[in-house]
């Protein structure tokens, strides 16, 4: 009974280290992937294709959203971090909505470029 009892224990282990592995391993793929998206966003900044970027960046937004909950082992350090970063994000998407408004000037894109450096 002790033996059987122990090798659960190990089996029970082994998955949930599998299990943790395994949301590593998505966490990696979903940094690449949003790493990639905020490059694209410079260079739309860079060509000066505002009407694409404000979809670009709601959807920039919740891919960290989601990275943020589905992360459980993120320290509370780095949550606070990815949600400054959304903060700042939605802050360039509200600046980059009002230059698409009637007469309005476009965005300084260097300053926008600078600011989604994180």
């Amino acid at each position: 009974m002790l033996r059987s009892k122990s090798a659960a224990e190990l089996a029970h282990k082994a998955v949930a280290d599998v299990r943790e592995n395994l949301a590593l391993q998505n966490a990696v793929v979903d940094l690449n992937r949003l790493l990639n998206d905020v490059n694209e966003l410079k260079a739309l900044h860079r060509a000066s294709v505002w009407n694409l970027l404000p979809t670009r960046y709601s959807v920039l937004r919740h891919q960290l959203a989601a990275l943020r909950v589905g992360c459980p082992n993120l320290t509370r350090k780095q949550k606070t971090a990815i949600q400054g970063i959304i903060q700042q994000f939605k802050e360039i998407e509200e600046i980059v909505e009002k230059s698409l408004e009637p007469e309005q000037p476009p965005p300084d894109a260097s300053w926008l470029s600078r600011i989604g450096s994180v």
